[in-house]
C-alpha cells in the first residue's frame, strides 16, 4: 500500500475553501464570512506580490503579519476599525490553520489591534454639525446632543475667521484639518476638556472683543 505524503499547505484556493466551511460548520453570519474572504483574499494578494503565488503557511511569520498591518495603515490609509477587522480576520485564519495542524505555530497570536483614539469635545461638536459651516443669518440653531454651553462655544467658533482660529489655537493648536484631534502627539488632556464648563485652559472663557 503506497503511503501518499502530503506537501506544506499552502495560502490558496483550496485553504481558503477549507477555512470557509469551518466558518459555515460555526453558524457565522453570511455577511461576517464574506468579509473574511474579501479580507483574507486582500492578504493573499500583498504576500503574493512579493513572494509570488504558493506562499506555504509556515513560511508566514509574526512580522509579515505585522508588516501587512503597516501598509494597511500608511499605504492604504485604512481607519483602525477597518484595520482590526483585518486582523480579527487573520488571527481567526491562522488559528484555525494552527488548530487543524497546518502550521506549527501560530503567527497571528501574537498580532495586536490597533488603538482606536478617543474624540476631544470639540470634535464631538464638529461630528454634530457644530463647527464646519456657518449657521443661518436669522440665528444660532443648538445641534442635536450639545449642551447649551457646547452650542454657546460652537456659536463663538461660528464667528470672524480670525476669532474662530484664535478659539481653536486656544483649545490646544487644533485646525480646521483631520479627523481626530491630537496636541503635540497626545491626547487631549483635562484642561481641554472644558466644552460642558465654563473655563478653556483653567482661565474663564470670555466673548472676545470684535
Amino acid at each position: 500500500m503506497r503511503v501518499i505524503q502530503r506537501g506544506p499547505a499552502i495560502l490558496g484556493d483550496r485553504v481558503l475553501r477549507d477555512f470557509a466551511r469551518s466558518l459555515r460548520a460555526a453558524d457565522l453570519a453570511e455577511a461576517t464570512r464574506r468579509g473574511y474572504a474579501a479580507d483574507l483574499g486582500r492578504f493573499r494578494a500583498w504576500i503574493e506580490d512579493s513572494r509570488g503565488a504558493g506562499v506555504p503557511l509556515r513560511r508566514i511569520n509574526t512580522v509579515d503579519l505585522a508588516n501587512y498591518r503597516l501598509h494597511l495603515t500608511r499605504s492604504a490609509k485604512l481607519r483602525a476599525a477597518s484595520v482590526n477587522r483585518k486582523v480579527q480576520a487573520l488571527k481567526r485564519f491562522f488559528g484555525w490553520a494552527h488548530h487543524k495542524k497546518l502550521i506549527a505555530a501560530n503567527p497571528a497570536a501574537a498580532l495586536g489591534f490597533l488603538r482606536r483614539q478617543k474624540r476631544s469635545p470639540l470634535d464631538e461638536i464638529r461630528a454634530r454639525g457644530g463647527v464646519g459651516s456657518a449657521p443661518a443669518a436669522t440665528g444660532h440653531q443648538r445641534p442635536a446632543g450639545l449642551s447649551a454651553r457646547q452650542s454657546g462655544l460652537a456659536a463663538e467658533l461660528w464667528g470672524a475667521p480670525a476669532s474662530r482660529q484664535a478659539h481653536l489655537d486656544r483649545l490646544g493648536g487644533i485646525g480646521d484639518q483631520g479627523d481626530h484631534c491630537q496636541t503635540h502627539g497626545q491626547e487631549p488632556t483635562d484642561e481641554m476638556e472644558s466644552l460642558d464648563g465654563a473655563a478653556i485652559s483653567g482661565r474663564a472663557y470670555r466673548r472676545p472683543e470684535r
